[in-house]
């Protein structure tokens, strides 16, 4: 089922940008592209009624110097209309930035097992991840735990110090660095937060899989089919200090899994002299268990 920020992509695509202008005639095309989207016709009139929509607007008018501007002061109005409203307004800008991010050039939303090479001036990269828990209504609270592993030529960690979570939270040289909720700051919306330095990875490393997993999945009845609005993005930072850099690369997973508790977000790679990303979006059952066994690491 395609997500509302997907909808909207193809609404701005088939008619501009100027779509967004008229909330009926945007409405019209969403169910249309489709139909069971409809409940969200409420939250689109309460993005209006709130002007937050001629703000983001302007975000597609502007260059792309000024799109992060904008998206900051949609930010700052649901602040100020919403009280800190964290939830509404992380639903409203998962919505809406995609489509905004995904108008700037060489910033197209990637598909699942699209390869796209980083810019070569990256040396250090923020890897910034994000999801809403949205159908679940369970008694216990989610808890997804995020882990790297650094990867040898064979596709399998090469000794224990390359599997980064969150009892290890550096990898070999620094070169991978896992920042816990507190140590974040607030310039970033991301749910989790990882810094990859480039210059430090080991000639041994080769591919870097960035995955989440959900911890004690199966006592808890807990699976990714409850979990919405998930994705990857990968920023040119100019520091370890740097929470926001430059956006490179955005990949938004999609509603595509059921009862897998475990998931590879996707890989950052070596190839030849460069680095790529490849937007993996594999599912597993097993959770953290799964991982370690599909990265050749012992598990207790």
């Amino acid at each position: 089922m395609p997500t509302i920020q997907d909808t909207i992509i193809q609404a701005v695509k088939a008619k501009g940008y100027r779509i967004l202008e008229d909330k009926d005639a945007l409405c019209v095309i969403l169910e249309d592209l489709s139909p069971s989207l409809q409940s969200e016709r409420g939250f689109i009139d309460k993005v209006y009624n709130n002007r937050v929509g001629r703000i983001l607007l302007n975000a597609y008018l502007s260059d792309p110097s000024g799109k992060e501007e904008y998206l900051r002061e949609a930010d700052e109005y649901l602040d100020r209309e919403n009280g800190r409203n964290e939830t509404w307004r992380k639903r409203l800008l998962s919505y809406f930035e995609p489509a905004i991010k995904g108008g700037l050039p060489g910033q197209e939303a990637m598909r699942k097992g699209q390869r796209v090479a980083l810019d070569s001036s990256v040396k250090m990269a923020l890897v910034g991840m994000g999801w809403d828990i949205g159908r679940y209504v369970g008694g216990h609270d989610f808890s997804l735990d995020v882990s790297a592993f650094m990867l040898g030529e064979n596709g399998r960690c090469q000794r224990s110090e390359d599997f980064i979570f969150y009892n290890n939270l550096q990898g070999r040289n620094r070169a991978v660095v896992y920042l816990k909720d507190d140590l974040r700051g607030e310039d970033t919306r991301d749910n989790q937060v990882m810094i990859i330095d480039f210059s430090r990875i080991p000639d041994d490393v080769h591919r870097i899989a960035v995955c989440v997993s959900i911890y004690d999945a199966a006592a808890r009845c807990q699976n990714f089919g409850q979990v919405t609005n998930a994705y990857i993005r990968v920023a040119k930072i100019a520091n370890r200090l740097d929470m926001k850099g430059r956006e490179q690369l955005r990949f938004h997973l999609g509603e595509w899994f059921s009862d897998e508790t475990a998931l590879v977000f996707g890989e950052i790679y070596r190839y030849r002299d460069e680095w790529k990303f490849n937007a993996v979006g594999a599912g597993f059952q097993g959770g953290m268990e799964a991982l370690l066994n599909r990265f050749g690491l012992e598990t207790a």
